[in-house]
């Protein structure tokens, strides 16, 4: 099997299975259900592509990725890719993910108001959940990679990092609004 059906066989799957899936990495403790205490989304605006640019030049380590964006003629139904969430709250979204089929995806998604947050946030943990399970039968060299996920929400953005370099990706989305 390619590696590109792979990766469409497996991002399908995550799409089906995640209403399913317990989110097993909800006590994560690099993962928050809470937004942190400063709010990026209320002291400046960042173009989506700017920010996606952004964080993707944070890890010189990310292979070739996909992106799959609210820009996207079937941006909604892609979206169902990355979480099992009302796609009425989203204001805009990327979702980048490894071509080659690796566990790397960088993801933001900009909501429409910050009180669906958390449930948001939980639908992101449970793709996280489901992706690790599918690396299980297939590849499982990545679910260290899925374990290390970062996933947190500020204001109206909820965020998921899987890189080897989490934490300075983590850092390139503070930074865009600075």
């Amino acid at each position: 099997m390619n590696s590109v059906f792979k990766r469409i066989l497996c991002v399908m799957l995550a799409g089906a299975t995640a209403c399913t899936m317990l989110a097993s990495c909800s006590d994560d403790k690099s993962s928050s259900d809470k937004p942190e205490s400063s709010s990026v989304a209320q002291t400046k605006t960042v173009e989506m592509s700017q920010l996606k640019d952004a964080m993707l030049k944070a890890d010189d380590t990310v292979p070739t990725m996909l992106t799959a964006s609210s820009e996207d003629e079937n941006g909604e139904q892609l979206f169902a890719y990355l979480a099992d969430y009302d796609y009425a709250n989203v204001d805009e979204y990327f979702f980048c993910y490894a071509a080659e089929g690796t566990a790397d995806e960088i993801a933001v998604i900009k909501l429409k108001d910050s009180a669906s947050s958390n449930d948001c946030l939980k639908a992101v943990k449970e793709h996280v959940a489901t992706r690790s399970k599918q690396y299980e039968t297939y590849d499982p060299d990545q679910v260290p990679r899925c374990s290390k996920a970062i996933v947190f929400s500020n204001d109206v953005y909820v965020v998921l990092v899987i890189s080897d370099k989490n934490d300075l990706v983590k850092d390139a989305f503070y930074n865009a609004f600075k």
